[in-house]
């Protein structure tokens, strides 16, 4: 019977496939080797503004009397809303559930919602803890393949 984590049946544990179970347990903690640090990410919805300017249609909702920034934090709380056009003398913003064409329009302010990736970091020495049941030369050889197999983004400096 095929045990759990790659051991071979009857096996004592020894050889090649509890190496590669290892490296499979331990593969986020080889992408951040020895403590480093692990992006977690996780989306975060921002504005982008162009002034004198207006993303003409697709106006879902029009909210009165509010400055820039009540304009601003009304396009972000709501998931409809894509882009934004805010009228500076009549303090009238127009959300959208589009971005149109980008049109000049003098005393307007326009502006967009971008997903920017956010990237908190993460310390792995609690992880490192978890996975100490994993024998120390395993854990070792796990950390040498992530550095070999790191992508540019997580790279150690």
């Amino acid at each position: 019977m095929r045990r759990v984590l790659g051991w071979a049946n009857g096996s004592n544990g020894s050889g090649w496939s509890k190496r590669i179970a290892a490296v499979t347990l331990l593969g986020a903690l080889a992408i951040g080797a020895g403590g480093s640090p692990i992006p977690a990410h996780a989306d975060e919805r921002r504005i982008v503004t162009v002034e004198d300017a207006d993303f003409f249609g697709a106006d879902f909702e029009t909210v009165k009397d509010v400055d820039l920034e009540a304009c601003k934090a009304a396009c972000i709380d709501n998931n409809l809303c894509r882009a934004f056009t805010y009228n500076v003398r009549a303090r009238w913003c127009f959300l959208k559930s589009d971005i149109g064409d980008l049109q000049t329009f003098k005393g307007a302010i326009a502006g967009r919602i971008v997903e920017v990736r956010d990237t908190p970091v993460v310390k792995l020495d609690a992880r490192e803890r978890e996975l100490s049941f994993i024998p120390e030369p395993f854990r070792k050889e796990a950390e040498r393949f992530g550095v070999k197999r790191r992508p540019p983004s997580l790279a150690v400096f």
